[in-house]
């Protein structure tokens, strides 16, 4: 039996990329194009436009310098693979067709090789999205942009010290509608002086959560509640559709700020409150906290690849990939978001 390795890319907030292995009896397939996106209803599209590869022709792992001088030409090329990101693609032509109003708008390449529209979606429109490239057979794919906007009842931030950390804690009241619904959670808050992430936004604590097992819901990779992962903050109404969901999320700061709010190796509240309002203006913390609906699809493909992510290697299980571009390979999905903003 051999063995295919999938080459998987995700870009919304950050990229993302894995490899997993399928078992295949056939021939190698043909490389195709590759396309992995997330779009929003009123905000502009920006994606990157892959190819897909035979096993073994790009990595993930390895060292810079060797990388570079193997890619001069001046180094060992022995076991020197590419990088994923020399499969993006940046003669591509795509376009994008506005099924409603029958008109198309052609996207244009920018400075970090993402196609860009001037065509902003808005709710309710159907569009089409084709991409042809020379080397490749070309793939399109139909969105039509109907999620509702998520009903946010209540939002705050406040900060806490808890032994030797400090703390953001987000809480959030979610009044669902009923039917069925997904939602993804996105916590951007940063220090201004650095522009760099405030928190860790890996395995938040749950301070409180009315339905308990909604934001870590059925993590069967987890062998104690110390491990439960949610990699992509995802989660559905299963436990209280038709009713109110509330969470109370402790986010641990980073280094940086722990410290700065020490005096004498001592959490002290004079000091705390120092950072976060210090001048100048662009200081301190600011940013914002997303609460987005998505479509099922999307939340089958993140959930799936953050249990696979975190699986360790046992009992490894199958991401779950919708193939939305005929004739490609990749993923495509929709998410409609509320910004609660912090300064």
């Amino acid at each position: 039996m051999k063995k295919l390795v999938l080459v998987s890319f995700l870009s919304f907030f950050i990229c993302v990329s894995c490899e997993y292995e399928i078992d295949y009896n056939a021939d190698l397939p043909e490389d195709r194009l590759v396309v992995a996106a997330i779009l929003e209803e009123n905000e502009p599209i920006a994606f990157r436009v892959y190819h897909s590869a035979k096993p073994g022709i790009y990595t993930g792992y390895y060292y810079d310098d060797i990388y570079k001088s193997a890619a001069a030409g001046t180094g060992n090329k022995s076991g020197y693979k590419r990088r994923k990101a020399d499969a993006v693609l940046k003669d591509a032509s795509v376009t994008l067709f506005d099924n409603k109003n029958s008109v198309s708008d052609t996207a244009e390449i920018n400075a970090n090789s993402e196609y860009t529209f001037s065509f902003i979606p808005k709710t309710n429109d159907d569009i089409t999205i084709r991409i042809s490239h020379n080397n490749y057979s070309p793939v399109e794919s139909r969105l039509q942009f109907n999620l509702p906007l998520p009903q946010v009842d209540s939002f705050s931030c406040s900060m806490r010290t808890v032994d030797d950390n400090l703390q953001l804690v987000v809480y959030l009241e979610i009044n669902d509608k009923g039917g069925e619904n997904y939602y993804m959670i996105n916590n951007l808050f940063t220090d201004k002086a650095d522009n760099e992430l405030l928190c860790s936004t890996e395995s938040p604590d749950i301070l409180y959560e009315s339905h308990a097992g909604v934001y870590y819901e059925n993590n069967n990779t987890a062998f104690d509640d110390d491990d439960r992962h949610n990699e992509y903050h995802v989660f559905n109404n299963e436990k209280f559709a038709g009713g109110k969901y509330i969470l109370k999320l402790a986010y641990n700061t980073n280094f940086y700020i722990t410290q700065t709010a020490k005096t004498d190796g001592k959490f002290d509240i004079d000091a705390i409150n120092k950072f976060i309002h210090k001048a100048p203006n662009d200081s301190g913390i600011g940013g914002f906290f997303e609460i987005a609906t998505i479509d099922k699809n999307t939340y089958n493909y993140l959930y799936s690849l953050g249990n696979y992510i975190n699986s360790w290697g046992l009992g490894i299980n199958p991401v779950a990939i919708k193939n939305a571009w005929e004739n490609g390979y990749g993923f495509i999905g929709m998410k409609k978001s509320v910004k609660k903003t912090f300064n």
